[in-house]
Parts: structure tokens; sequence; C-alpha cells
């Protein structure tokens, strides 16, 4: 899994009414994601794509997200109106 630079800590976000979105796209490589608050703050992540379960690559990335905010999966989890993704993958 890669993300970006950790050497500055981050401040935990405020739960207080701010819902997130959370769009991501696995590829043969490489998933990305992309989560955008209330206030239209965005953070991106990036993880290995498993081809085999591209599920493994979709949940490292939203870990990833969580880290960039200071939260849990779950905090982050309950608190996203909405998931989208997208995938270049075959479907079988």
């Amino acid at each position: 899994m890669t993300s970006k630079n950790k050497s500055v800590p981050k401040p935990r976000a405020k739960l207080n009414g701010n819902q997130f979105e959370i769009m991501i796209d696995t590829g043969g490589t490489f998933t990305d994601g992309v989560l955008i608050d209330g206030q239209g703050r965005i953070d991106v992540a990036k993880a290995e794509t498993d081809p085999a379960d591209p599920a493994n690559g979709i949940m490292n990335c939203i870990a990833l997200l969580s880290e960039e905010r200071n939260l849990t999966e779950r905090e982050l989890l309950r608190n996203t109106t909405s998931v989208s993704i997208g995938t270049t993958l075959p479907i079988f």
C-alpha cells in the first residue's frame, strides 16, 4: 500500500455533521480512491490491486483514506453518504 507523506501528524477530523463521499477506481495494477467531505476538502489514496480479489484493493484504499482523516474505517464509513466504484477489470 502507498499513501501520502505521513511525517506531519494530521488533526482528527471533526464529525459534527460532516458527511463524506468516496469514489474508487480499481484497475489492473492500482486502486485509486478519492474522499470528499461536505466542505469540499479532497484526499486521495492509492493501493495495489489484487486482480483475483479486487475487494482487497478497495478496502486497502478505504483504510488509507481513513488514515488521511485520522479516523477509523468504521468512523469514515459510518459518516459516508455514498461510495462509487468503477473498474477496468474484466467481470466474469
